[in-house]
């Protein structure tokens, strides 16, 4: 960086430089699926399928999960493949001890993973009969799954 030395000159010419950069840097591209009806057995549910992923990236699944739960427990598991298969990423469990008798039970769920595979299955998993409650809305059942480019593991923290 050149200037003529003064505080002002040289903070002008870095402010121009990192506004470039933010304007090249590329999104973190996010895509959306809501869950259009309840779900009552275990199964691959295929409205939060999400697909086109890049194998090697790293991705984020955030939104809504509900469950109308009696007292048993529900979980959204998500894999690499279909019917639980492939890598597993994690889950989203929603477990219940209610003496309501019918008690809708909501989490933020946030897990970040590796693709491994260019689909991501969400697999809906229910000891009992939880419902995975869905109805076309982001008032129940929604899942945004994000692009991270910003994420970089580390053992820094050992």
């Amino acid at each position: 960086i050149r200037g003529n030395g003064t505080k002002e000159e040289t903070f002008l010419q870095l402010t121009d430089i990192t506004s470039e950069f933010i304007k090249k840097a590329p999104k973190n591209r996010y895509g959306e699926k809501i869950l259009s009806a309840d779900v009552n057995s275990n199964q691959d549910v295929s409205d939060l399928q999400f697909n086109n992923l890049e194998i090697g990236k790293q991705y984020e699944i955030t939104g809504l999960v509900r469950i109308q739960s009696t007292s048993g427990a529900g979980q959204l598991l998500a894999y690499s493949g279909a019917s639980q298969a492939g890598t597993f990423y994690g889950s989203v469990a929603i477990n219940s001890n209610s003496d309501t008798p019918t008690s809708d039970i909501g989490t933020n769920p946030s897990l970040k993973f590796t693709a491994q595979s260019t689909t991501l299955y969400l697999n809906y998993n229910t000891n009992s009969n939880e419902i995975l409650r869905g109805n076309g809305t982001k008032e129940e059942t929604f899942l945004q799954l994000e692009e991270r480019r910003d994420l970089e593991l580390t053992t820094n923290f050992d």
